[in-house]
């Protein structure tokens, strides 16, 4: 029985997984192998990188250490998670994997917006998915927020990097108030009519 599962090998799950090894800890990691971070062409608000790191080579960097303290990375997925009077029951695609504790590192699965040629967009780091993370690097430019509801706070954050702000709302439901909007110099776009209200 391992001390501590935990599904996800992102930069968290494999984070947590070193410092459980150096805690003497028997710990295993299970993950599909398609995070996140792997879509990120360079980070730069990674610590320890001042020119900036891909998430791929994050990715092997932290892989490597896990390597290092004998952490097995299993590349498959949890399918099932059963609690038992000693800890816990996972399942996997051809077995079982007993532990006395559970840490979820599974991150956001991020939707993809339905435009042509997004995979290349964000492979030059032209489309990105985290306004905290990616902010900075858009300083100055032309910003287009996709989205709805939510998507309202990002535009509204991404004003303190770029005057050039625009929403493309991809609701079905009537976009909020465009006086809303332009009172925080946000440029709207409702994509199912066509309809823009500029600054």
């Amino acid at each position: 029985m391992l001390d501590c599962l935990i599904i996800g090998g992102g930069p968290a799950g494999l984070t947590a997984a070193i410092y459980l090894a150096r805690y003497r800890r028997s710990v295993a990691v299970y993950d599909t192998g398609h995070s996140r971070a792997a879509l990120i062409p360079k980070s730069h608000n990674y610590p320890g990188f001042p020119h900036g790191i891909s998430g791929r080579e994050l990715l092997g960097l932290l892989a490597r250490q896990a390597d290092f303290y004998h952490v097995p990375i299993v590349r498959t997925g949890i399918v099932g998670l059963s609690i038992r009077a000693d800890g816990f029951v996972a399942a996997f695609d051809g077995g079982e994997v007993s532990a006395r504790t559970v840490l979820m590192a599974t991150g956001i699965i991020d939707a993809a917006p339905r435009i042509e040629g997004v995979d290349e967009g964000v492979e030059d780091g032209l489309v990105r998915y985290c306004p905290v993370c990616d902010a900075f690097e858009a300083t100055d430019m032309r910003i287009a927020v996709i989205g709805g509801e939510s998507a309202i706070s990002k535009a509204k954050f991404l004003r303190d990097y770029s005057k050039d702000v625009t929403l493309l709302w991809q609701e079905s439901s009537p976009p909020p108030e465009s006086r809303q909007l332009e009172k925080a110099g946000i440029a709207l776009y409702d994509t199912n009519h066509g309809a823009r209200n500029t600054r």
